[in-house]
């Protein structure tokens, strides 16, 4: 079992345990979380006999406003219906700003998702698209100031959108659920949507290449 995992120039803590989202089973083992030769972080949902055991990590460090990219060498629009990957900053429920892959349970949702804390969700403070990503390459971001969110996502992998015809989608918010800067930390994680088992009957992985923070 691991605890921390250094990655993208930062060390990350390991999730274990049994706790919500999900609720699920969470595991530090190096066989769900691990960061190969090639500096990629790879998240997995695996079968330990009758249970199914998520995938998380979050950094020791709290960063506040400014800009946050993740990118994504997976084609996470082909994630089973019940699984979710999470990319977020977080300090509590009701102060956290998600980009999420998911169709939650019905393979006729879409399967892209800006959302700012807390529910109930509408129009104002969530966002859903489709991806239609061609390859596994995919880059998505949110830039975050006292004012506003503004959410990114596009094919590929570059620090910033190369030309209008790579975006896949964005959003701004503006309203009054944008947390303040204190503590919050950025997770990552891959989990079961309501700790259901996968539609497919199979374990799913993830692959990061890196996260930044300007």
């Amino acid at each position: 079992m691991i605890s921390q995992i250094q990655w993208s120039g930062l060390t990350w803590n390991v999730k274990s345990g049994t706790s919500g989202p999900g609720p699920n089973h969470w595991s530090a083992d190096s066989s769900n979380v691990w960061v190969d030769d090639m500096g990629n972080l790879h998240l997995k949902i695996t079968k330990i006999g009758e249970n199914w055991f998520c995938a998380e990590i979050y950094s020791q460090q709290s960063f506040g406003y400014g800009e946050y990219t993740f990118q994504i060498a997976s084609n996470v629009g082909k994630l089973d219906k019940n699984i979710v990957l999470g990319l977020f900053t977080y300090k509590s429920d009701a102060e956290e700003i998600d980009i999420e892959f998911s169709r939650w349970g019905k393979s006729e949702n879409k399967c892209g998702w800006y959302t700012v804390q807390p529910d109930p969700y509408d129009s104002e403070n969530q966002k859903s698209f489709d991806l239609h990503l061609e390859g596994d390459f995919s880059t998505h971001k949110f830039i975050w100031n006292p004012a506003e969110i503004i959410f990114q996502s596009y094919h590929g992998h570059y620090p910033f959108l190369p030309e209008n015809e790579y975006l896949i989608n964005n959003w701004k918010y503006t309203g009054a659920k944008n947390p303040l800067a204190a503590d919050e930390k950025v997770q990552i994680n891959l989990w079961l949507f309501q700790g259901k088992t996968p539609s497919d009957l199979k374990e799913a992985e993830v692959i990061i290449t890196s996260f930044t923070y300007r």
